[in-house]
């Protein structure tokens, strides 16, 4: 555009206001991002999980990834400085946290020490309109992809366009929509997060929406928004060979074995990770045992018991009684006190093996649920002290029902569908489901994945049983173990023992029948 200037005041006044109009547009938009280079150099190198996979579409990726790190760079500090004022909405905790999360790269962000890839499903600069994800691809198989609008189905909650979306993994699919701006008053200045969540074959994708929104830009409201879809991603931690599974506590009369959950990988739903590269299974059940068998000096219990609470009523199962020096009865209703006790403190379910031999009282426990094991140690030495002058507490993942393997051939075949299966029992430290690890490496070789991701392939596929698993094992919580196994693949099952033997059960809402005379039965060899 040329223009004629007459006088060198008005020259001047037009230079102003044409690098007004230039600058003010710059000044509002340096706000919601900065400059690229300098978020490149403070980024941190690629996590090694195997190859990324990245969007279909060149504008989502070249532009989309880079408006999205300045970004949330800058809503981020934003967050922090307004915490607890009306210029922020955020109440959901996934939120919180991802807010003072970390971008590692243009695939994969750490949130509260868990690593997440993502994906941006749209993004919409300031003034400008939503640029939308046709396909999105979050790797091993999981895609999103971008549908034209349910028109059969009314939308409530907000206003504008929807954005509708179908998630699939494996054939099998969902369908996620939501409005392009949530229905709230907008302030003079706020920032928005909503969070929701889309779970399809046992994985969860978490959808984030985040909105910035000034009043009085250009005479009416303008948006900058992001809509992201983000999925965990397995951190796979290495057993070193000196692994030790169990945390022991001795306090003289009270002696507590923790399960050092910090060494697997919990994956949600009761699963448990824990990856053995240079260690066979058998030796590593070995180190467990021999961790707590200076704490268990089991010879030949008075009394044997097994009990299962559920929450609201519990069952005792007399496995054993040797001596009646002690009054059976008394200790039904002290189990029972002490079961009212954990239950007002959340131990939902929980199951555990009661053994009193001599001066020790020996509580093996599986289940804790949201109950810390401290608290249930503290809470059995108070119950149980005046029983004998040691209370030893054995925390565990949950073990076998009753019955043999082929009471359970059903969920056995099933697993021995998964690539690499090797064996399903019990260790000491509880359930557990062994895969060999060679095999695992042999398959990330074949299918060219990483060694991360064929592992992940693997837990998924168990997951995916998961509903047929809680049918036999409804509240146990499970360790998948990857490790050495021999050679000869053991036959389905044939890892399980049983040395329990039938016995009386008495079944009760209030007080233990005092008067019930249990049935004795042997018992050869310690839980």
């Amino acid at each position: 555009m040329r223009m004629r200037i007459r006088s060198g005041s008005s020259k001047t006044i037009v230079v102003l206001t044409v690098l007004a109009i230039l600058v003010v547009p710059v000044l509002l938009y340096e706000y919601y991002s900065t400059s690229t280079s300098v978020l490149e150099t403070a980024t941190q190198p690629p996590p090694t999980i195997g190859p990324s996979s990245e969007t279909s579409t060149a504008s989502l990726e070249n532009n989309g990834v880079r408006f999205f790190k300045a970004f949330f760079s800058n809503l981020m500090s934003f967050y922090v400085r307004h915490q607890g004022t009306r210029h922020v909405s955020i109440a959901d905790s996934f939120c919180q946290a991802f807010l003072l999360g970390q971008v590692v790269n243009s695939t994969h962000i750490l949130i509260n020490g868990t690593l997440y890839r993502y994906g941006i499903l749209a993004y919409k600069p300031m003034g400008e309109d939503y640029v939308i994800s046709e396909r999105l691809d979050l790797g091993e198989g999981l895609q999103l992809i971008h549908i034209p609008a349910q028109e059969n189905i009314t939308v409530t909650g907000g206003f504008g366009p929807t954005l509708w979306f179908r998630v699939g993994i494996d054939g099998v699919e969902k369908v996620y929509w939501s409005t392009m701006y949530p229905g709230i008053v907008y302030e003079d200045e706020k920032l928005i997060c909503s969070h929701d969540t889309v779970n399809i074959s046992n994985i969860t994708v978490d959808i984030i929406r985040l909105f910035f929104v000034k009043h009085s830009v250009r005479d009416g409201i303008e948006v900058a928004s992001i809509w992201l879809a983000v999925t965990p991603r397995i951190h796979i931690a290495l057993a070193s060979n000196d692994v030790k599974i169990y945390t022991i506590y001795d306090y003289g009369d009270l002696v507590i074995a923790t399960i050092n959950k910090s060494i697997p990988t919990y994956l949600g739903d009761g699963y448990w990770l824990l990856v053995l590269p240079g260690i066979k299974y058998s030796e590593f059940d070995d180190k467990a045992l021999n961790q707590i068998a200076p704490y268990l000096h089991i010879g030949e219990p008075e009394i044997l018991l097994h009990v299962a609470w559920s929450g609201r009523a519990y069952v005792v199962k007399v496995n054993e009684t040797r001596s009646l020096s002690m009054d059976l009865g008394k200790v039904h209703e002290r189990i029972e006190e002490f079961l009212e006790d954990l239950s007002r403190k959340g131990l939902v379910p929980a199951e555990m093996k009661l053994l009193i031999e001599g001066n020790n009282t020996y509580i093996i426990i599986g289940g804790t649920d949201k109950l810390n094991i401290a608290e249930f140690a503290e809470l059995a030495h108070q119950y149980f002290r005046d029983l004998s002058e040691k209370v030893v507490v054995v925390e565990k993942f949950g073990w076998l029902p009753p019955g043999g393997p082929y009471q359970r051939m059903e969920m056995l075949e099933a697993l021995g569908k998964v690539s690499c299966f090797f064996s399903f029992g019990e260790g000491v430290y509880g359930t557990s489901v062994i895969f060999n690890v060679s095999c695992v490496e042999e398959m990330a070789r074949e299918k060219n994945m990483s060694f991360d991701e064929a592992v992940e392939h693997i837990v998924r596929e168990v997951k995916k049983l998961n509903q047929l698993i809680r049918k036999y094992l409804p509240w146990q919580e499970i360790l998948i173990i990857v490790a050495k196994t021999p050679k000869l693949i053991i036959p389905v099952g044939t890892t399980l023992t049983s040395t329990s033997k039938p016995s009386a059960e008495i079944q009760s809402r209030n007080r233990a029948d005092k008067k019930a005379t249990p049935k004795h039965h042997s018992y050869n060899n310690p839980p």
